[in-house]
């Protein structure tokens, strides 16, 4: 099933076969898997009906980059010496088949409590999959029960429990400049390249700055990622100067700085470009240690509480008051690297955390 998984295209913005994939295969098992907004929502009954654990993946990965750097066809899902190659078998592949061979028990033995298995599209990006599948859900299910968490399934290893990370802005920053003839030079504060340099410079010294001033016991400080992407003239004209020059920055942020962190970076770039969202910001998430969920997993897996490195969906479960933890089969190290994989073995372990957590779970005291 991984295998399949990782030969199917499912690039943030492509996802439409996986989750026809998913769909198609969930029904085969006697369950009915409900299509919203393009994200697969299966709701499984328990015998508790007053309790539901959410397990939500992401279904769609980031782009192979250059495929020269992958020893194995990104899309192959080859299996060698215990490890399965592909892109998004960490990220978040091994994550969906567990899901699915959970949906798969299930639907043959009740579980202890209600279940709801998420699969959601466009986490890479902003995240909106999971928050229409979290509002679809608080409309329609989430009221009913007394008592509600969340595992959102990220690579972790199976050796950490992620309870926090820091929120994300993806920025666009655009200079503008005289466009001109190569033979001629034109002034610097004229040349858009040399202002996106200026606005970088500014930029960098922002972070340095945010790293000494504001930082969190668990989460460290902000961060601004220099230039993730960059854009500007035509190779096919390298006799002109650019009067455009655009590029990307991956900022992370601490609740201290999240609200203010756009405002900050609009005032380092000043008259010199302008500044936008590429996507909308994803919030900070945050779970405290002594929560139910979080003592269950650590209890079944025996996995070290952390910080996650990365951004996730967490926040629009945390937001609506669900406490909810980060953890999955993939390896933390393999997101986003050229030759990723995933151990095969970790496939089954997962699986039997899972149906051990859902037990303890129910266990758990409601008021």
């Amino acid at each position: 099933m991984l295998k399949k998984l990782i030969q199917i295209n499912s690039v943030t913005g492509m996802e439409q076969g996986i989750c026809k994939y998913i769909a198609d295969l969930l029904t085969s098992y006697g369950v009915n898997p409900v299509n919203v907004k393009g994200n697969v929502v299966l709701v499984i009954k328990g015998s508790n009906s007053k309790k539901c654990l959410i397990f939500n993946a992401h279904v769609d990965t980031v782009s192979p980059g250059d495929v020269k750097l992958w020893q194995y066809d990104p899309f192959g899902g080859i299996e060698k010496d215990g490890k399965i190659f592909g892109l998004g078998a960490s990220d978040n592949k091994a994550s969906i088949a567990v899901l699915m061979l959970l949906a798969k028990e299930f639907s043959v033995k009740k579980p202890e409590c209600d279940v709801i298995l998420t699969f959601t599209v466009g986490e890479e990006v902003d995240g909106h999959g999971t928050n229409d599948t979290v509002e679809w859900l608080a409309t329609n299910h989430l009221k009913t029960y007394k008592k509600i968490s969340a595992i959102v399934c990220e690579p972790t290893g199976l050796e950490l429990i992620g309870v926090a990370h820091k929120g994300n802005l993806f920025l666009k920053i655009t200079t503008n400049g005289k466009s001109g003839h190569g033979s001629k030079p034109i002034k610097t504060n004229d040349h858009s390249v040399l202002k996106m340099y200026k606005v970088i410079s500014n930029i960098e010294k922002l972070g340095k700055i945010w790293k000494k001033r504001y930082s969190n016991e668990v989460l460290g400080s902000s961060t601004i990622g220099l230039a993730t992407s960059i854009i500007a003239g035509n190779a096919v004209t390298p006799n002109k100067f650019p009067d455009m020059c655009s590029a990307t920055f991956d900022i992370r942020t601490i609740p201290e700085m999240h609200s203010l962190a756009f405002e900050v970076v609009k005032r380092s770039v000043g008259r010199l470009g302008g500044i936008e969202y590429l996507y909308p910001p994803v919030s900070f998430g945050f779970t405290e240690s002594g929560e139910d969920i979080v003592k269950i997993v650590k209890n079944v897996s025996k996995a070290k509480i952390v910080a996650f490195p990365g951004s996730t969906d967490m926040p629009f479960f945390t937001e609506r008051g669900i406490p909810t933890v980060i953890f999955g089969p993939g390896e933390t190290d393999q997101m986003h690297k050229a030759n990723e994989f995933c151990y095969s073995d970790k496939i089954g372990k997962c699986l039997e955390i899972f149906k051990q957590v859902v037990k303890g779970y129910n266990n758990t005291y409601v008021d």
